[in-house]
């Protein structure tokens, strides 16, 4: 009798422990759970009890933080200072990827906060670089950067496109879409939905504009309004991730459109952008993209030519441009 009795009231005990936290109390924790893309795949009852109980024994509360994400296996997830920016906590638990990188390369060229949009003409091709944007930079000066390139080099008589996104980690997608809108092209350009396939969000470019679900994100003076509907050659590699991997997606159903290079990264997920409190801010995900014929990309975007991305190669030396001017000219 004591064998049944004792294992049922240590059940009913860890439940009346977990009924007894006010939920609302650990605004991180409430948020994921009504938000987060994965959080009908874990256990809320020990989640809870673990993060209340690491929460409550460290005042930085990084080892609750990373717990939490660590619990929902979500790679993409972080919690950054809401004054500097900077990444407080993330995934540890170790990650999926299996491909070779170049730390190096990664921290000091990718994560290069000071890398900057640059553009050059090709022979009749526009070279369109657009690296991660940052909350450092305003919106409306980098995605106008990227529409006056574009005016520029199509005012020169440039009729091909590359876009190379191969040194995007990530940052602030709006000045990329809305810089590129022209190239991406009008209408419905994809989206954002969740594991059951319903739609969060809408991207949609009218006029040179880009809308998310609705809204205009970004004012830019003067945009192309036109349609460009020259071929472009979208370069791709397994440093791109996050917002670069948005664009791309973006540019998935386009006509006259191809890929080279290497499937990307792999975080092709909404993130959110929560206030914690003063101090702290959010961004777990919340849903995957899709692009505009309503595929959802869960796992990186795939290449139409795979060619292998060196990172310290020369232009002339750089086999995935080469062949995509290849393309473009044949």
């Amino acid at each position: 009798m004591k064998i049944v009795i004792a294992p049922l009231l240590i059940f009913l005990s860890y439940t009346l422990y977990c009924q007894e936290i006010d939920i609302n109390a650990y605004p991180a924790l409430k948020m994921a759970k009504e938000t987060s893309l994965y959080r009908n795949d874990v256990d809320w009852d020990a989640i809870t009890k673990k993060y209340v109980q690491l929460y409550n024994q460290h005042s930085d509360k990084k080892a609750a933080y990373e717990y939490l994400i660590n619990s929902l296996g979500d790679e993409h997830g972080a919690f950054r200072n809401a004054n500097t920016f900077q990444t407080t906590a993330y995934y540890t638990k170790g990650k999926t990827e299996t491909r070779a990188f170049d730390s190096h390369f990664h921290n000091t060229v990718i994560n290069d906060i000071n890398a900057r949009f640059s553009y050059r003409e090709m022979e009749g091709i526009g070279y369109l670089k657009v690296v991660g944007i940052g909350p450092q930079f305003p919106m409306e000066e980098d995605a106008a950067m990227i529409q006056n390139a574009i005016a520029k080099l199509k005012a020169k008589g440039v009729d091909k496109w590359v876009l190379d996104l191969r040194y995007n980690g990530g940052g602030n997608m709006n000045p990329m879409l809305s810089g590129l809108s022209s190239l991406i092209g009008s209408g419905d350009i994809g989206g954002s939905s969740d594991k059951s396939g319903t739609e969060l969000q809408n991207f949609k470019i009218k006029k040179g504009k880009f809308y998310d679900t609705g809204n205009q994100v970004i004012n830019i003076k003067n945009p192309v309004k036109k349609k460009i509907k020259d071929r472009v050659a979208v370069l791709l590699s397994k440093y791109t991730a996050s917002s670069g991997e948005i664009v791309a997606v973006t540019f998935k159903g386009r006509k006259h459109t191809r890929f080279f290079g290497e499937r990307t990264r792999g975080l092709t997920t909404v993130t959110g952008f929560d206030r914690i409190d003063e101090e702290t801010i959010m961004l777990i995900s919340k849903a995957y993209y899709r692009d505009r014929n309503n595929q959802i990309y869960t796992n990186g975007v795939e290449v139409d030519e795979e060619i292998e991305f060196e990172e310290f190669s020369e232009l002339k030396e750089d086999k995935i441009l080469q062949r995509s001017i290849e393309w473009l000219n044949n």
